[in-house]
């Protein structure tokens, strides 16, 4: 809903919804993705993905646990607006419950 009213960003600025439409990328993809990759590669290409915040793990980079409509749930490592501002310092702190998109590629850590 933010988005689509364009109020999202730091400092009180405003964001846009894009010209372009964007494809949302099933998290289980994202998943797939992330498991034929080797252990410290990542894409190069950035995606976006929606779901509902289960859990923030972490405060002050907004590292939480992302689930979509179907049950697949994907960890997000830090949560920024477009313009690098970090979690802890958004004036809209997304909070679980709230259903985000968010931009990102995909790494795999272990």
């Amino acid at each position: 809903d933010a988005i689509e009213a364009g109020k999202l960003g730091s400092s009180g600025g405003t964001t846009q919804k894009p010209e372009v439409e964007y494809e949302i990328t099933p998290i289980s993809k994202a998943l797939e993705i992330g498991e034929a990759l080797d252990v410290g590669w990542e894409t190069t290409e950035f995606l976006y993905y929606k779901g509902t915040i289960d859990e923030i793990v972490q405060y002050t980079y907004g590292n939480c646990y992302l689930t979509d409509e179907f049950g697949n749930t994907i960890y997000v490592y830090g949560l920024k607006d477009e313009s690098g501002t970090r979690y802890d310092s958004l004036a809209n702190q997304p909070t679980v419950g709230d259903v985000i998109i968010i931009r990102a590629n995909i790494k795999k850590y272990q």
